[in-house]
C-alpha cells in the first residue's frame, strides 16, 4: 500500500478544534459552518463565493464588471476538518456575450475557524496532500486515463502525466463527454472511506456542447497524515451530529443550494 506524505502548506488543526465542533447547515441559498459554541468563525459559502468572483472580474481587462453574473449550485460532498469537499455547478454571463460560460466541477476548500487566525478559505492541490508518486501511479491506472494515453509512452513523473493528459483532444462521444484540464490537482472531493483507504473524486469538466456534464475518475488513496486526528475523532465520536462527515453516510446534509452572484459592486 502507497503511503502518504505529510504536506508543508497543510497543518492538522483538529487537535486545536476539537473542542470548538462546527455544524454544517445547507440553506436554499448558503452553505455555512457555525461553531457549535460560538467560539469560533464562522464560514459563509456565499460570502467566499461572492468575494473569489469579484477578485477573478476585476481581472478582466475587457469586460464590464457590473454586467457579471454567476449563478452557483452548491452541494456539500465531505467536510473532513479543515478540509471542506464540495460539487459546484457554476454559469456564468457578461453583458450581451452570445453564449454563457460555466462548468460543474469538484472543489476542496481549506477552512481555517480559527478566531485568532487571519486565514481565509482557499481551494487545495491533492498534490498538498499527497506525494505526488503516490498520485501519479494512482491515475495511470485509472481506465480513462489509460484510454487517453493509449497508443503513447506513458510518463512516470505527474507533471509529465499531466501534461500529456492536457494535450489530449476532447471526447465528444455520445453520453462521454470531457477533457482533461490542466488543473485537475485543484478539481478534488473525498468521498467516501474504504477501509484504510479514502475514496477520491477528481472531476473532469464537460467539453463542447455538455460542458456543464462532470466526469468522474475515482481513486484510492490512504488517508493523508494532516487528517489522522479527524478520522481518530470521527472513530471515536461516531454519534456527535457535529463531526466531520461524507455525505453519502449523513445524506441529510446532501441539500443544494442556489446562489446568485454579481462581478461588481451592487
Amino acid at each position: 500500500m502507497p503511503t502518504a506524505e505529510a504536506p508543508q502548506p497543510l497543518v492538522s488543526v483538529t487537535a486545536r478544534e476539537r473542542r470548538f465542533p462546527v455544524t454544517l447547515a445547507v440553506s436554499d441559498t448558503n452553505l455555512t459552518l457555525e461553531p457549535a459554541f460560538g467560539s469560533l468563525r464562522k464560514f459563509s459559502y456565499e460570502s467566499w463565493a461572492e468575494w473569489s468572483f469579484r477578485q477573478e472580474v476585476a481581472r478582466w481587462s475587457d469586460v464590464d464588471a457590473g454586467a457579471c453574473r454567476r449563478d452557483i449550485k452548491v452541494t456539500p460532498v465531505s467536510w473532513l476538518l479543515p478540509l471542506l469537499g464540495l460539487r459546484e455547478a457554476i454559469y456564468q454571463s457578461c453583458g450581451s456575450e452570445a453564449h454563457p460560460g460555466g462548468e460543474t466541477r469538484y472543489t476542496t476548500l481549506r477552512i481555517d475557524l480559527d478566531e485568532h487566525s487571519l486565514g481565509s478559505p482557499r481551494p487545495v492541490m491533492l498534490t498538498e496532500l499527497y506525494d505526488e508518486a503516490v498520485i501519479a501511479k494512482a491515475l495511470r491506472a485509472d481506465t480513462l486515463v489509460r484510454k487517453a494515453l493509449k497508443g503513447t509512452k506513458v510518463p512516470e513523473t505527474l507533471d509529465a502525466l499531466l501534461i500529456a493528459l492536457a494535450e489530449t483532444p476532447p471526447v465528444l462521444q455520445g453520453e462521454r463527454c470531457y477533457s482533461f484540464p490542466e488543473d485537475l490537482m485543484a478539481r478534488f472531493v473525498f468521498h467516501h472511506q474504504e477501509g484504510d483507504q479514502l475514496a477520491v473524486r477528481l472531476g473532469l469538466p464537460g467539453a463542447g456542447p455538455c460542458r456543464y456534464k462532470v466526469t468522474e475518475i475515482g481513486l484510492l488513496l490512504p488517508k493523508p497524515q494532516v487528517l489522522e486526528d479527524t478520522f481518530a475523532w470521527m472513530k471515536r465520536e461516531p454519534e456527535l451530529p457535529y463531526r466531520s462527515f461524507f455525505v453519502v453516510d449523513r445524506p441529510d446534509l446532501g441539500r443544494t443550494a442556489v446562489l446568485h452572484l454579481t462581478g461588481g459592486p451592487e
